[in-house]
């Protein structure tokens, strides 16, 4: 454990924090090796999410890891993150979601949950996510990247009892779906922003778009 100082937002007098959940327990099947410690910019590729976290001052921050757990902490080392293992990770999506809300379920009022496997996501996405959630009070904010929906995601603190009752690779669908009267969108135009990376061909077309 690699606690940090505790952050807050403000929403009129009322200060308000916001934790992360980093989803880094994929086993990367489609890619055939662990894709989440491939490099992107001389770093593993789930350093980014979890830099991006910690430079929008969220906390807790939890990354939660699988099968590669050791790797993935040792990468972690000094950093102001809680690491925790899935022993389930092989069940799904869902099954991280459920112990990354467990363990911040009382420490804060809204969490974002990212994924480990977009390098791209941008500090610009997350503050935005930050200001929209202090100035309304919808209870799950996500972004577009040119019209297609994508991650991180906020959920206000309201809605994590909900995550003990998903199931299987869906991760938090059914609850947005619940909740869609109560969704905000933020719109961005980049795409690559909420590029997720699932296969080698893909990998080695984030690596071209980066060296250009």
């Amino acid at each position: 454990m690699r606690g940090g100082a505790a952050s807050y937002s403000e929403r009129g007098d009322i200060l308000m924090k916001i934790g992360a959940i980093i989803l880094a327990a994929g086993s990367s099947k489609r890619m055939g090796e662990p894709k989440l410690l491939l490099p992107v910019k001389e770093k593993p590729m789930f350093l980014h999410a979890v830099e991006r976290a910690i430079e929008s001052n969220l906390s807790p921050i939890h990354v939660v890891a699988g099968k590669y757990i050791t790797q993935i902490e040792r990468e972690l080392i000094g950093l102001p993150v809680y690491t925790s293992f899935n022993k389930d990770y092989d069940k799904g999506m869902s099954t991280s979601l459920k112990l990354g809300i467990a363990l911040v379920t009382g420490l804060c009022d809204a969490v974002i949950i990212f994924l480990a496997d977009q390098p791209l996501v941008s500090l610009t996405v997350i503050e935005s996510i930050k200001a929209k959630y202090m100035k309304c009070k919808s209870k799950i904010i996500r972004p577009k990247y040119n019209s297609v929906p994508g991650h991180p995601i906020l959920f206000d603190g309201s809605l994590f009892s909900d995550f003990t009752l998903i199931e299987g690779d869906i991760g938090g669908k059914t609850i947005i779906e619940r909740y869609k009267t109560e969704l905000e969108w933020l719109e961005f135009e980049e795409e690559e922003w909420g590029r997720d990376i699932d296969t080698r061909e893909e990998y080695n077309q984030l690596l071209l778009k980066i060296d250009q």
